[in-house]
């Protein structure tokens, strides 16, 4: 049974279509080569087709069109990935469990963190990369009037400052740089001091 077939476009992409799917059954190469050879086609077309069929990639079940598609939306996702990282990171407020390391961070507009408990009262201040600082008064102590507490326990107001001039006293006295501030505990602190005139 020498029977050889002619190679003709149109049986090239028979053998081809036979190859790729015998291949997707789970059928080794050679076993689509053998049987391709027993029905009659020519070695060095079925040779020629096989070696196609595996450097263009579809043995490893390679689509050039489906490759570039992927390609093209991995990039950009690593794109939206990494400017989503840098993103966070810019908002992303550093802990800092000392004084220096949050006058450091506000006199640099970075965003930063710090709590500190001072005569009983616990205050929390936060920064921006606005330069801006929030200061909130998070509990008062125990002995403190009801009046008192109503008026500025939990209460917050946010000051701006110019970069590389942070005003250190913003963490150190209740009422210095009122001027640059708005919110509920300055108006808080403003009810207390005309209430003590």
């Amino acid at each position: 049974m020498d029977k050889q077939v002619e190679a003709s476009d149109e049986i090239r992409k028979r053998i081809d279509d036979y190859i790729h799917t015998e291949y997707q059954k789970g059928f080794t190469l050679d076993q689509i080569q053998n049987a391709l050879l027993k029905a009659g086609y020519k070695e060095g077309i079925v040779k020629e087709l096989l070696k196609k069929y595996v450097t263009t990639g579809k043995a490893l079940g390679y689509n050039p069109l489906l490759h570039k598609s992927q390609l093209i939306i991995g990039l950009v996702l690593l794109v939206v990935i990494i400017f989503f990282v840098f993103y966070l990171k810019s908002f992303s407020a550093v802990d800092c469990t000392n004084e220096q390391c949050f006058l450091e961070n506000a006199n640099n507009c970075n965003a930063a963190r710090y709590q500190i408990t001072v005569d009983q009262i616990q205050y929390e201040f936060t920064t921006d990369n606005d330069c801006n600082v929030v200061k909130k008064i998070v509990k008062l102590s125990d002995e403190e009037p009801k009046e008192i507490k109503e008026l500025i326990e939990g209460k917050s107001m946010t000051c701006s400052y110019v970069k590389n001039n942070f005003n250190q006293e913003l963490l150190t006295t209740l009422l210095s740089g009122l001027d640059k501030c708005t919110g509920q505990l300055k108006e808080g602190l403003y009810e207390i001091v005309l209430a003590e005139r």
